[in-house]
């Protein structure tokens, strides 16, 4: 009996979770069947949205850089956030600084990480400077080629440290008498890292 009274303190709450976190997905789904306008009149369509996505060029464009993005700044986003863990898990003198300052992009707002990114990027920017000798130099931003590189970078940027916070409290976690007998039984800091 306590069950169901408590069943029913907690369904208005599941409910509401329930319509918030399905409900938008399901009317995504349904107007994908539709031809809608923003006055309100749908027309059914059926599969012919998804024949028209299929053909089109600039989707299959859109998937492909969406792709490249996640190949390259996932695996760069997590040694990046593993070799800052790595060098700021142990309290040091300015441990609590480093730490700060590199989980300081997660927090950063967008539109101004946008802005410095934008002249950072920029073909009288600063990295325009240093890319120049290399051939690399102008406006990464306005190149079809060279954006997809500057995105990943910003990316990148904005995200490592949330990783990082999450890697030191998990390598906090572990305790230090195995990594001292490890130490004495002559394992190397690779071995450390990979088995303990």
């Amino acid at each position: 009996r306590e069950a169901r009274i408590a069943l029913l303190f907690v369904l208005p709450a599941f409910l509401l979770f329930i319509a918030f976190r399905f409900g938008p997905s399901i009317v995504g789904v349904a107007l994908s069947l539709f031809d809608y306008d923003i006055s309100g009149e749908l027309e059914f369509k059926g599969l012919a949205n998804f024949e028209r996505l299929i053909a089109d060029p600039t989707f299959w464009r859109a998937l492909g850089v969406t792709l490249t993005f996640a190949v390259a700044a996932v695996p760069i986003g997590i040694v990046l956030s593993t070799v800052m863990a790595l060098g700021v898990r142990r309290a040091f003198r300015g441990s609590r600084f480093f730490r700060s300052i590199f989980f300081l992009p997660v927090i950063t707002s967008l539109v101004l990480a946008g802005a410095i990114f934008k002249w950072i990027f920029s073909s009288d920017g600063p990295w325009s400077a240093l890319m120049t000798p290399l051939g690399l130099g102008g406006s990464w931003l306005g190149s079809p080629v060279l954006v997809v590189p500057a995105l990943i970078v910003v990316g990148v940027w904005s995200r490592f440290g949330y990783g990082m916070m999450i890697l030191i409290a998990a390598m906090q976690d572990v305790p230090r008498e195995l990594e001292e007998a490890s130490l004495m039984d002559g394992a190397n800091a690779w071995q450390r890292f990979r088995y303990i």
